[in-house]
């Protein structure tokens, strides 16, 4: 009888896990979010995103010496939290010039590390990223890639686990005083499928 039951919630938990990765491939999973800036040094950042259709992401950042932040993120898969990402992050700026009295042009790089909060295992989680950024006085266009190890684009849908692959990535985000918008392509190659993910995020 305790066998039977075992495989009755076995078999509803692969059934769940097999909806909301599917769910996860149809709308994207949630957008880097990321910034080509630094933030002024004892200066925090608080960012609260969504991408359809399904992700809530919440981040902060900290300015440490005006060129490098550390942050912290959480990536929520609504409604039910399963496959949600927690991870810290760090950002180093190397270079910037004024182009004019308003126009700077940043060179970045950027790295986060985190595990999937998956109800059966955990995997691990990184990217790295070089970026670069053209500063206005009111808007930030950001153009970053790198490489990209998410357990969501990698889901064994046979097994019910997580293949350990690594891909290719890149963002293209614009930025406000207080609102963003950024669109992320992670590469798959022809097996597997390109997807492209969207997102928005208010800025504080």
């Amino acid at each position: 009888m305790k066998n039977k039951i075992k495989k009755i919630f076995s078999s509803k938990t692969k059934i769940v896990n097999l909806i909301i990765v599917l769910v996860l491939f149809i709308g994207g999973c949630a957008v880097p979010f990321e910034t080509a800036e630094t933030l002024e040094r004892g200066k925090s950042q608080t960012i609260v995103g969504y991408s359809p259709i399904n992700n809530l992401t919440m981040k902060a950042n900290w300015g440490i010496t005006g060129y490098t932040d550390i942050g912290a993120g959480l990536d929520l898969v609504l409604p039910y939290f399963l496959h949600s990402l927690a991870s810290v992050s760090a950002k180093q700026k190397l270079l910037s010039l004024d182009l004019t009295n308003e126009k700077k042009f940043n060179l970045l790089i950027s790295g986060s590390s985190g595990i999937l909060l998956a109800e059966n295992e955990s995997p691990g989680y990184y990217q790295a990223n070089s970026m670069i950024g053209f500063e206005g006085k009111e808007t930030l266009l950001t153009i970053g890639g790198g490489i990209l190890k998410d357990p969501r684009y990698a889901y064994d849908f046979m097994h019910n686990s997580y293949d350990d692959e690594v891909f290719r990535h890149i963002f293209l985000g614009l930025k406000g005083r207080k609102f963003m918008m950024q669109m992320q392509f992670v590469f798959r190659g022809e097996y597997k499928g390109d997807i492209v993910s969207l997102g928005i995020a208010h800025c504080k």
